[in-house]
């Protein structure tokens, strides 16, 4: 299955201001199911937006903005494979086939 993505937000201020840096975790995951074929992220135009993995290997972009705003904007879209799967496929250990069971030490 295709799918496409598109997100938005914006946020509108009475006046400008500095803002601390955002990060932004927004985007899919790639796994063995999914094949993200395109993605486009975009904010202000200003900012520097420095993209890292975290410590469970997400994606995420950290924008910084140099100069004072009164809009802030983030955009993303994203196009993506998915390939269909079981998530209740899996084998059981011959000592769990029988409920209560224990656990193993």
């Amino acid at each position: 299955m295709r799918i496409s993505v598109r997100y938005s937000a914006q946020f509108e201020y009475a006046q400008e201001g500095s803002f601390s840096p955002h990060r932004v975790r927004l985007f899919p995951r790639h796994d063995l199911f999914i094949n993200v074929e395109r993605i486009a992220f975009s904010t202000h135009p200003s900012a520097d937006v420095q993209y890292r993995h975290d410590m469970f290997d997400n994606l995420t972009a950290t924008c910084v903005y140099p100069d004072p705003l009164d809009t802030l904007e983030f955009k993303l879209e994203f196009d993506a494979s998915l390939q269909a799967w079981d998530p209740f496929k899996f084998l059981l250990d011959s000592h769990a086939l029988k409920l209560p069971f224990e656990y193993r030490s």
